[in-house]
């Protein structure tokens, strides 16, 4: 956790805290909970509304992919995101790419992270 100085965080604007999924029960935070991290966020892909058919049951899924610049070395799958507009999502997906250019003379990663969260 924590905000890669070496990199800009010029556009990235939204605010983020996320839990361990223990502090959540039901899309509800735990009373107590400890958030394990702050990072700061933009949007790549904006809220998507997706259908899914599960047997006899119809279930609209709501879908963020958000990119960031700071280190979320803790964040796993099934963790839980309480976005910038105030709901909890579930990480589905995380992915990290080396955005050093100067890899071969440093010894410092720079990470961008997109992360797709559910709800």
């Amino acid at each position: 956790m924590g905000i890669d100085v070496f990199q800009s965080r010029n556009k990235y604007h939204d605010r983020n805290q996320y839990y361990k999924r223990s502090y959540v029960n039901n899309m509800k935070l735990n009373p107590g909970a400890v958030s394990e991290g702050v990072f700061y966020s933009t949007d790549v892909v904006p809220l998507e509304k997706q259908t899914i058919v599960m047997g006899s049951v119809k279930k609209t899924a709501f879908i963020i992919t958000i990119e960031t610049l700071d280190t979320v070395d803790n964040l796993d799958v099934d963790d839980y995101v309480l976005y910038g507009d105030g709901n909890l999502y579930i990480v589905d997906n995380i992915i990290a790419e080396d955005t050093n250019k100067n890899k071969e003379f440093s010894k410092r990663p720079s990470f961008k992270t997109t992360i797709r969260l559910r709800k």
